[in-house]
């Protein structure tokens, strides 16, 4: 319910000369009734999927609920990642006022000082008058295009020797060739020579 003052009309003011304004003021204030009805009272809160996104050096998760009973709850709740890499800790979601029945909130907590890589799992523990609950996610995220660079370069690298090692397996073979072909030629020069003759090579 939306309560709303009578209109209170302000003076009329004239700029330069020319333009003239005037403010008018309107209070409202809102109200909020809660009715007792018949009935039996149902307590049920209803949690989602945890979810989360990485931003820099933190982590930040969210929670929706959905109250589905029919009597208002004050749910609080909490993230334990105590059994992650390089962190103990828990961090308290933000705390809703209330959930009316019918009503959905999301609940966001951020875990600050991550480590660079990790893979583990992450537990939010619900407690309201309709009792405790807990919801579980698996956390797994690494920096990507560093590791991707990193493969780019070793793969370079790789490729890199593999050629350098056939270049110099054909240079070898190539010099093994030409050494060959200079044997065979001396020899043939040699049986073709009359007898008695000698061939003298220049040392």
């Amino acid at each position: 319910m939306i309560i709303q003052s009578a209109t209170v009309q302000g003076d009329t003011s004239v700029v330069d000369g020319e333009t003239a304004f005037r403010v008018d003021v309107v209070h409202r204030q809102g109200v909020r009734i809660y009715l007792t009805v018949a009935g039996t009272a149902v307590k049920s809160l209803e949690p989602g999927d945890l979810s989360w996104e990485q931003t820099g050096g933190a982590i930040t998760f969210t929670l929706p609920l959905h109250n589905t009973g029919n009597t208002i709850l004050h749910p609080t709740a909490t993230l334990d990642a105590s059994g992650w890499l390089g962190a103990d800790r828990e961090v308290n979601f933000d705390q809703p006022e209330s959930v009316l029945p019918g009503s959905r909130v999301e609940l966001n907590a951020t875990l600050e000082g991550i480590p660079p890589i990790q893979v583990g799992s992450a537990v939010a523990t619900i407690v309201s008058e309709a009792g405790t609950d807990h919801v579980r996610t698996q956390i797994g995220y690494a920096p990507w295009a560093m590791i991707g660079v990193a493969v780019l370069l070793i793969a370079a690298g790789c490729y890199g020797t593999v050629r350098l090692a056939r270049f110099i397996r054909r240079a070898r073979h190539a010099i093994a060739e030409v050494a060959q072909t200079e044997s065979d030629a001396l020899a043939a020069e040699d049986a073709i020579l009359p007898s008695g003759r000698v061939r003298h090579r220049g040392t």
